[in-house]
C-alpha cells in the first residue's frame, strides 16, 4: 500500500500537475473501497473467514495511508521554512483530525483492552450485518450525478494505477512473503476494487471535486473486469 501510494504520488508530480492532486491521487491508487466493495465480495466468496481479511486490510490503509495523505496535502500547502514548523503543524494537523483520532479509540475496543456496553454491543453488530447488502445502493447514490469531465488522459493514469497497477504489486508482495493462496486471492481481490470514496470526498473538499469524481466513476465502472478476472481464478 505504502508502495503504490508513492508510486501514484511521484507520477502525478512528474506529470506537472498539482502537489494536493498527487496526495489525493497516492489515496487513489494505494486505498481500496474495502468496506462497501471488497468486504461484500470477499464474503460472497469464502464466507466468515472475509472478516479476518477485511480487518488486516482496513487497518494497514488507515493506519498507514490515511495518515500518508494527510501528511503530503498539508506539505502541499507550502509557504514554511522552518522545518520544525512544518512538523508541528502537520503533527497538529494529524492529531486533531477526527478520522485519525478515531483510529485508536476503535482499536482500544477491536483489541478488547475495554467492552462496550451490551446495548452498544448489539448495535454495532445489527449496523455490522446490514452494511453488506447495503453497500451496493451506498457506492451507487455516491456515482449519481457524477459525469467523467476534465482531462480523461490524467484520469485513466489514475484509473490504471488502481486496477491494474495495484492489483500486480499486492500479487507480487503477497507471493514474495510467501502467502497461501487464500491470502493471495483476498489480497489481490482487495486490490482490483475501485478507490475508496473518500478520494471524491477530500478531491471535493481541496478544489479537485471534478478530478476526483471523474477518476473515481471511471475506476468504478471499469473495476468489473478485474474483479471478474480474480474471481475466475480464484473458481
Amino acid at each position: 500500500s505504502g508502495l503504490l501510494f508513492f508510486i501514484s504520488w511521484y507520477a502525478t508530480k512528474k506529470r506537472g500537475l498539482d502537489p494536493k492532486l498527487a496526495a489525493l491521487n497516492g489515496l487513489a491508487v494505494g486505498m481500496s473501497n474495502s468496506g462497501f466493495v471488497g468486504y461484500p465480495l470477499l464474503l460472497m466468496a469464502i464466507g466468515p473467514a472475509a472478516g479476518v481479511y477485511f480487518a488486516m486490510n482496513v487497518l494497514t490503509e488507515n493506519l498507514l495511508i490515511l495518515p500518508l495523505m494527510f501528511i503530503f496535502l498539508d506539505l502541499a500547502k507550502g509557504g514554511q521554512t522552518n522545518y520544525w514548523a512544518l512538523f508541528t503543524r502537520i503533527g497538529k494537523g494529524l492529531l486533531t483530525n477526527p478520522i485519525i483520532i478515531a483510529m485508536p479509540i476503535g482499536l482500544i475496543f477491536a483489541f478488547g483492552w475495554l467492552q462496550l456496553p451490551a446495548f452498544m454491543d448489539k448495535l454495532s453488530a445489527m449496523l455490522a450485518t446490514a452494511t453488506s447488502p447495503l453497500a451496493l445502493f451506498m457506492i451507487g447514490g455516491n456515482l449519481y450525478g457524477m459525469s467523467i469531465r476534465g482531462n480523461v488522459k490524467d484520469m485513466a493514469w489514475v484509473t490504471f494505477g488502481k486496477l491494474a497497477l495495484c492489483p500486480l504489486v499486492v500479487f507480487v508482495c503477497l507471493w514474495l512473503m510467501g502467502a497461501d493462496k487464500d491470502m493471495l486471492f483476498a489480497g489481490v481481490l482487495f486490490a482490483t476494487t475501485p478507490m475508496a470514496s473518500l478520494y471524491a470526498l477530500f478531491g471535493g473538499i481541496h478544489g479537485f471535486a471534478k478530478e476526483t469524481s471523474g477518476a473515481m466513476l471511471m475506476a468504478t465502472l471499469l473495476s468489473i473486469i478485474p474483479i471478474s478476472l480474480v474471481l475466475m481464478w480464484q473458481h
